[in-house]
């Protein structure tokens, strides 16, 4: 029988203490003195164990945390192991087993303890300087050293001296934030090597400039770049695709319908960053729910499937209107229960009539709703080419717009489109939206007239509390182009209008999307432009632009906040945007 020969550990940089705790197999002999520790390298804890055998012996490892340390190695040839990153500051058990043929000796249990180590320096932060003032939209912050190999910084950011955590354990020396103007800002950094050990920067702040910013447009959410952006992350620094509304509920907490990534985003106040109200996690559209008789009520909204959300809506309770275009069905979110309810539409798009509970009547490709002057949901059956109606027993109306027929050659009900009945009921009035694009979005005014974006008739349209329709702005017959600022709005070309928005002082917005303008009709009739440059798309412009400048890429929706400011969904540049006033 070989007699197997007890172990000596040869410790290199982070041995303290080595004991044999208690024997196995034959008698100890103590081992060899350690090696002194280096203090003066930053590197991770490094240990070779080595213990004594004879040619041919092989041997299993055992080391751990406890007593009796699990196996880590088996069958080694070596008298020498060197384990995985170690921990510091802590006491590690390790013994050996030979494993040859005629024999199963064991080491004792013997112990060490690795030390501290060395931290890291503390970044020095660059840029920006120390009370430097700097222009509003995005800042870059940049420190050293390199990261090298092993070492990763945090970013810690904020408008007063504690400030939060916008990025971990990152591998650059630089990273972007985003800032309002006329602001403060405090910065450190945190550098961490590979043991945990850190080393914090001091604390720098700069400001950012409070220019006038009346008239001029800024950027609030999306890259400019379309694609399907991660949620927690800064609306600046989050991919839209395709967005084409925005709403706020009672706190002003901005909402954005992600269109083709078939989600609604709202932003978070603590941190300032994206999560998910409604849709899916990985941007792929579905049905939420079975279409009908089946049930559809209180399912759990995020992470639920979505088809095209085009429009959003809060009501004073705090809950969501939400228009989901190729669902056909529009939900009712209850925020704070995380829920959704079908309120009107079957999941399949049609038409089947009036007066019967919204629930269970199908609607086709509905775009926007707004409550009217009675707290009324008004929402566009768009595919149907009519405005219905809920009322507070939950049965739908038509209230704009002939009824479609039914057609016993094709076995469907036809939309019925035209350009006509002005000046008359709007039950008996025509309107002409495309069926294969978003349109014929609503406002509503603070006397209760309802206003739609009458698209492919370019022009806009105003229902009045009367029931009566009216030609609001663009031309009869229609007439496409753009023309007409400073006169009246009725005597004005638009090409294309998809959305509309009222503001407190009783003037209208018009996304006039195919002149790639945002235009103003006042109380007086009269339009003009307030945003983008007519007959000119491009990609969104820096901030602080004014908004008759810069130029727009198919807008397709508005709103006006609590401050009526102006904001549009800049569809084609797939970005949130805003024009102070």
């Amino acid at each position: 029988m070989r007699r197997f020969h007890l172990p000596v550990i040869l410790c290199a940089l982070v041995l303290l203490s080595c004991s044999n705790d208690s024997p196995v197999g034959s008698e100890p002999t103590l081992p060899q003195d350690p090696l002194p520790v280096d203090h003066s390298t930053n590197q991770p804890p490094i240990l070779t164990l080595s213990w004594n055998g004879e040619g041919g012996d092989h041997f299993d490892i055992y080391l751990g945390t406890s007593t009796d340390p699990p196996l880590v190695a088996h069958d080694v040839a070596d008298t020498h192991y060197r384990p995985a990153r170690l921990t510091v500051n802590t006491l590690y058990f390790w013994r050996v087993v030979n494993v040859g043929i005629d024999s199963h000796v064991g080491s004792p249990v013997w112990s060490f303890r690795t030390i501290a180590g060395v931290s890291p320096d503390a970044p020095v932060l660059i840029s920006p300087a120390d009370g430097a003032t700097v222009a509003p939209d995005s800042v870059l912050l940049t420190w050293s050293p390199e990261p090298g190999d092993s070492l990763t910084f945090s970013v810690y950011f904020g408008t007063d001296s504690t400030t939060t955590a916008v990025a971990t354990n990152i591998k650059t020396t630089s990273h972007m934030v985003f800032v309002e103007p006329g602001q403060t800002y405090y910065w450190f950094v945190n550098a961490k090597n590979a043991d945990g050990l850190k080393g914090t920067s001091v604390t720098r702040h700069f400001q950012t400039s409070a220019a006038d910013s009346t008239g001029r447009m800024f950027n609030v959410a999306g890259t400019g770049v379309q694609g399907f952006g991660e949620v927690s992350q800064h609306p600046l620094a989050t991919q839209l695709n395709w967005s084409q509304d925005m709403s706020f509920d009672a706190s002003g907490r901005l909402v954005v319908a992600d269109w083709n990534n078939h989600r609604v985003l709202a932003t978070d106040p603590s941190n300032d960053t994206f999560f998910l109200l409604a849709g899916s996690f990985d941007g792929k559209q579905g049905e939420p729910c079975g279409f009908y008789p089946l049930s559809c009520d209180e399912i759990y909204a995020p992470d639920s499937r979505l088809n095209h959300p085009t429009s959003v809506l809060f009501r004073p309770d705090g809950n969501m209107v939400l228009s989901a275009w190729h669902n056909s069905t529009v939900f009712l979110v209850d925020v704070a229960a995380q829920t959704m309810t079908r309120i009107a539409g079957t999941g399949k798009l049609g038409y089947d009539g009036e007066e019967k509970a919204a629930n269970g009547s199908a609607i086709n490709l509905p775009s926007a709703a707004v409550y009217d002057g009675q707290g009324r949901l008004v929402f566009t059956d768009q595919g149907n080419m009519i405005i219905r109606m809920i009322d507070d027993a939950g049965v739908i109306h038509r209230i704009a717009g002939v009824a479609p027929v039914y057609n016993d050659i094709l076995k469907r009900y036809i939309p019925q489109a035209g350009f006509s009945g002005d000046e008359g009921p709007a039950t008996e009035a025509k309107f002409k939206w495309d069926s294969t694009t978003t349109c014929a979005k609503l406002c509503v005014d603070a006397a209760g007239n309802i206003y739609v974006a009458d698209t492919s008739n370019h022009a806009v349209r105003r229902i009045d509390t009367a029931g009566v329709i009216h030609r609001f702005a663009g031309l009869f017959p229609a007439s496409p182009g753009f023309s007409g600022d400073d006169g009246p709005a009725t005597s004005a070309k638009l090409t294309q209008p998809r959305d509309v928005a009222c503001d407190s002082h009783g003037n209208v917005f018009i996304c006039d999307t195919g002149n790639q303008v945002i235009r103003m009709v006042n109380p007086q009739g009269i339009i003009s432009t307030v945003a983008g440059t007519p007959g000119v798309s491009g990609p969104s412009d820096p901030d602080g632009k004014l908004a008759t400048q810069s130029t727009l890429n198919l807008p397709y929706g508005i709103e006006i906040d609590s401050h009526d400011n102006l904001w549009i969904a800049d569809t084609d540049n797939s970005r949130i945007r805003v024009v102070y006033r």
